[in-house]
């Protein structure tokens, strides 16, 4: 901790710190942005469909304030009971307004489904919503309502008001002549009149809404890597997680190579000479070969179970196993897997090797 004091975060968050601060509920958003979207959805489709919303909406409050036995047949084919006649009224306008406003909810669900995607990338954690009393904390409350964020915020929130303030001004203004002229029209007229400017209106709020949370958008995201940049401690640390201790690493690329190194050895068992142990805890493998060898070499060796390994892949291609303690223990503790053994084990390794000839001699001739 103390090495982490004092340092600046001057590194540029890792796509893992990314990954964990989305994890706990820490992502890029924008209210107003949000907002802007859906208002600007609902306008443009009532500025498109507009006409026939009025339309349906107009035909079925005058169907039911028509009469008071509205089209019964038509509502018990809707599967309501006939003698309730006022809770099969209800239910019914309930089910003619919802598939009213089903194209709206599916337009707006999938401009909401789009901002999550774009924004967040539908990323779903319930982190946020466990307790945390660390937010209960004043000191950090009041460090939150004046912190730099805060204060972004509330400038947004000015302009935000300013600016659709001077859309709607803007607006009225411009349509003054268009308002004082409705006062002598017919009533369909001003109301058309009147749903035109509104929609007019509604889109510039929308627009306005848009560009600010876009705006604030574009904020929240730096502001959100400046809350995530690392000090270079915290980048070798999520380094180390991420890859390894180094140190764990090494040693496991040495066991690798080891364990490379064992598979090849006991693949070259077969064309060993001898095989001498000791009984159990070491066997060592030689080969003479006057062809290619100037002197014994040493094809394998091992102790404990890799030498009861060696004796058995021996065994199994009848190589021949001499036990002789003193030399398994000089071979072993002398000589390396590849190497040539030294001078002064010729004579006993030559008696050896000198024996194991005249058993396999004296067991071709009894097979003959």
């Amino acid at each position: 901790m103390a090495e982490d004091q004092g340092q600046e975060k001057t590194e540029q968050p890792t796509q893992r710190r990314f990954e964990k601060a989305a994890e706990e509920g820490q992502v890029v958003q924008s209210a107003d942005f949000a907002a802007g979207l859906m208002m600007l959805t609902g306008t443009i489709f009532f500025l498109f469909a507009g006409t026939w919303f009025y339309e349906t909406l107009t035909e079925k409050i005058k169907l039911g304030l028509s009469t008071s036995r509205l089209n019964i047949q038509l509502i018990t084919d809707q599967g309501f009971e006939p003698n309730n006649f006022a809770a099969n009224l209800v239910r019914f306008g309930l089910m003619e307004l919802t598939t009213l406003i089903l194209p709206l909810m599916v337009a707006t669900f999938a401009i909401a489904f789009f901002n999550g995607a774009l924004v967040t990338g539908l990323k779903i954690t319930w982190k946020p919503l466990t307790p945390n009393f660390e937010k209960l904390d004043p000191i950090k409350g009041f460090k939150k309502i004046f912190s730099m964020r805060a204060v972004i915020r509330g400038v947004m929130a000015v302009t935000k008001v300013s600016a659709m303030s001077a859309v709607v001004y803007w607006l009225m203004l411009g349509s003054m002549d268009r308002i004082s002229a409705s006062c002598g029209i017919q009533m369909a007229a001003s109301v058309a009149m009147g749903w035109q400017l509104t929609l007019q209106v509604a889109l510039a709020i929308a627009a306005a809404m848009v560009l600010i949370g876009l705006a604030d958008l574009l904020f929240q995201k730096w502001k959100h890597v400046q809350d995530l940049k690392m000090t270079r401690k915290e980048l070798r640390d999520e380094h180390k997680e991420n890859e390894g201790d180094p140190l764990l690493r090494a040693r496991m690329r040495k066991l690798q190579r080891e364990i490379g190194q064992r598979t090849a050895m006991l693949r070259e068992i077969p064309e060993a000479s001898v095989i001498i142990r000791n009984p159990t805890h070491l066997a060592i493998a030689l080969r003479f070969d006057r062809g290619q060898d100037n002197a014994p070499v040493v094809l394998a060796k091992g102790a404990d179970a890799l030498a009861l390994k060696i004796i058995e892949i021996a065994e199994a291609n009848k190589v021949p196993v001499i036990e002789r303690k003193p030399i398994a223990r000089a071979l072993y503790a002398m000589v390396n897997v590849g190497e040539e053994i030294p001078l002064e084990l010729y004579q006993a390794v030559a008696e050896i090797l000198a024996y194991v000839s005249r058993q396999q001699s004296i067991v071709r001739r009894r097979a003959a």
